[in-house]
């Protein structure tokens, strides 16, 4: 690849004192915002009413999310990577995204490889793992359709192997999306995490269908000059989540440019294109479900999501790049954090 990449202060310093967000995770609950749409589990009293056995418990205010029941197609096969123009052009460098995790959420939702139509499932022990870090996801996180990590092939940048799952993807807008739904969205950069020596690349991108502040933005640079702080914000969050660099995770302090995460994208597309082509008459490759048992050809993109998905959203200057690096480390060493929705560094409004 082009890396086209620049500095950001180290990672490994990052966040060393306890924010305001991590001191009260009540209180750093409160911005979260329930979305109808995304069918939070219906309760007598609230969204948060827990059962003696079920061992996740959430803070009051936080939505609780159900996965979406099989809708009779896969959401990693059958939706498009590429949206397309009137011509048929896939080159408009815009892309359809599968949302897992919704911005605001504790709960831990991916799409499954190896189950029947790639069912997105909770994933009890993230969820919990999650509840426990405290912090709601600061941004809707999911993984792109037809891509591929592929563990055989060595990363580039990196030399580590994918991690075998569609290719990840933070959307750094201000809307909540649901847990399945599919939305569109523009990358603008990407960063590397290297989680138990694999290549866990994960692509910034800004929502394109709801008009937000974002929904022009086409680079790092422009996300920060129209709300300066926000990728510090969500790059720090992942940074205490995976602790720092201590355990077996790193991310890695450089920020690749939007050229370099769309030949990222591309070139995982590819990988998902030859793992369907290795699906036999068992339906699987690799372990990985991929049609139906005894069918033949791989499975027809789904064009027209808004009918066929109920969730569906209807709706560089080198200066500028100091000033994303600087904004990072100053987040990462501020030890008193606006809690509140209206205040977050984001500079989001509190409701959608």
């Amino acid at each position: 690849f082009a890396a086209g990449a620049f500095a950001v202060a180290a990672i490994a310093s990052l966040l060393r004192r306890p924010t305001a967000r991590q001191s009260s995770a009540t209180t750093a609950a409160t911005h979260v915002v329930p979305v109808t749409a995304q069918r939070p589990v219906a309760a007598s009293s609230s969204s948060t009413t827990v059962t003696s056995s079920d061992p996740l418990v959430l803070p009051e205010g936080v939505a609780r999310y159900v996965a979406p029941a099989p809708a009779g197609y896969s959401l990693w096969h059958d939706v498009d990577l590429h949206v397309r123009d009137w011509l048929d052009d896939e080159t408009t460098g815009v892309y359809n995204y599968v949302n897992e995790m919704p911005m605001g959420s504790l709960q831990k939702f991916e799409v499954q490889p190896h189950l029947e139509e790639n069912a997105i499932e909770e994933d009890p022990k993230g969820s919990v793992k999650l509840a426990a870090f405290g912090r709601p996801v600061p941004f809707n996180y999911g993984c792109l359709p037809q891509t591929y990590r592929d563990p055989d092939e060595l990363d580039e940048v990196h030399n580590a192997p994918g991690d075998d799952d569609p290719l990840d993807i933070f959307d750094l807008g201000d809307k909540v999306a649901g847990v399945g739904e599919v939305l569109t969205c523009r990358p603008i950069g990407a960063v590397c995490l290297i989680d138990e020596g694999q290549a866990d690349w994960k692509v910034l991108a800004v929502s394109t269908g709801h008009g937000g502040p974002l929904s022009e933005a086409r680079s790092i640079e422009d996300v920060e000059r129209i709300v300066p702080g926000r990728v510090a914000e969500c790059l720090a969050w992942l940074d205490d989540l995976k602790g720092n660099g201590k355990g077996d995770a790193k991310l890695h302090a450089e920020i690749h440019g939007a050229e370099f995460a769309r030949k990222l994208i591309e070139r995982d597309h590819g990988s998902w294109k030859a793992l369907i082509a290795e699906a036999g008459d068992s339906g699987a490759a690799r372990g990985h479900w991929v049609r139906k048992l005894g069918a033949t050809s791989a499975p027809a993109p789904v064009e027209h999501l808004s009918t066929l998905w109920p969730f569906h959203s209807k709706g560089k200057n080198s200066s500028l790049i100091a000033g994303v690096a600087k904004q990072y480390a100053e987040y990462a060493h501020t030890s008193a954090r606006a809690t509140s929705p209206t205040s977050r560094r984001s500079g989001f409004p509190s409701s959608p």
